[in-house]
């Protein structure tokens, strides 16, 4: 099943390399610490492409765009969604509507007690910056539920036979103290060992597939109808470290805008890319500029001579 689910993988990282360069370049312009194109990269690596910004105005821009796209979709402080059936006679029949209303009370405390308004929040932010969002929702014995919002990059998708997305693949690095912690005796020799020497911060790389089941059994009540495969990069090709599955598909994936069968979409962010790269340019022509006029070039020919004109 592993091998299975690495060959597929390596078909949908051929379809996301034609959308990764012009990531990068709204991620350089717009976000420079957001994105997560280079296995390994470094907090100090981002840092540094920070001090590269000369103009914030592409990122203020889409912080104001995702914090539009929160309080007018799914803003914490007021309702935004409410339930009702699909059958619209059985609304007037006695209990249905205060049955209604108490279950819409107790999903907004739920929400309200999860990770779920910042998951979505940062969703809004990628979906304008790169076109495509994904937000893995896992039940958590204590929260109830954690929502881990993925940034460009650090995801594959999939589309079904009704162009939604039902296939999310994603790069999950974990310290060694949490492989071990999630995975028990599951994990490679090598991530026990960094354990026993005590060397719990160290990164493991863990990739997680979440896909339909394409042997699911309906009338088996054990049987899932989403699948889920957690493996280590680097452990032998036949290992893994959990399977699982899921009732419902636990993640969502939206997108901006597509065009016909495409599997990602397309953003404001790609429509602004022109201009966010000549508000750098101009700037960094206008502070040489200056540069040159409040420290001007004091080197001349040794032949120049002064006159009294």
């Amino acid at each position: 099943l592993r091998q299975a689910c690495e060959t597929r993988l390596k078909g949908m990282q051929a379809i996301r390399a034609d959308y990764e360069a012009e990531w990068k370049d709204i991620a350089r312009f717009a976000q420079p610490a957001r994105s997560r194109f280079l296995n390994g990269d470094t907090n100090r690596a981002r840092r540094s492409r920070n001090a590269q910004i000369r103009d914030e105005h592409g990122i203020v821009a889409f912080r104001t765009l995702a914090n539009g796209m929160t309080s007018g979709l799914s803003s914490s402080s007021r309702p935004w969604f409410a339930l009702t059936l699909r059958d619209a006679a059985l609304l007037d029949a006695e209990g249905v509507k205060p049955w209604l209303s108490e279950v819409e009370r107790r999903l907004y405390a739920f929400l309200a007690r999860t990770n779920f308004y910042g998951a979505a929040k940062t969703g809004y932010a990628e979906t304008g910056l790169f076109g495509t969002e994904a937000v893995a929702m896992i039940e958590h014995p204590e929260a109830g539920m954690v929502c881990h919002a993925l940034t460009a990059g650090e995801y594959w998708i999939s589309l079904s036979d009704a162009m939604v997305p039902d296939t999310l693949y994603r790069r999950a690095p974990m310290t060694v103290r949490q492989a071990v912690d999630s995975f028990g005796t599951s994990v490679s020799h090598g991530v026990r060992h960094a354990y026993d020497k005590a060397r719990y911060e160290d990164l493991v790389d863990i990739f997680h597939a979440i896909e339909p089941d394409p042997d699911h059994d309906p009338d088996n009540p054990l049987s899932m109808p989403w699948r889920s495969l957690w493996w280590e990069e680097r452990a032998p090709r036949d290992a893994v470290l959990k399977r699982g599955g899921y009732r419902e598909k636990p993640f969502w994936a939206a997108r901006w805008d597509t065009t016909g069968a495409d599997v990602y979409g397309y953003s404001p962010g790609m429509e602004a890319l022109p201009s966010l790269r000549e508000l750098q340019l101009q700037v960094k022509r206008r502070n040489e500029a200056i540069d040159f006029m409040v420290h001007p070039e004091k080197v001349v020919p040794p032949n120049l001579k002064l006159t009294g004109q």
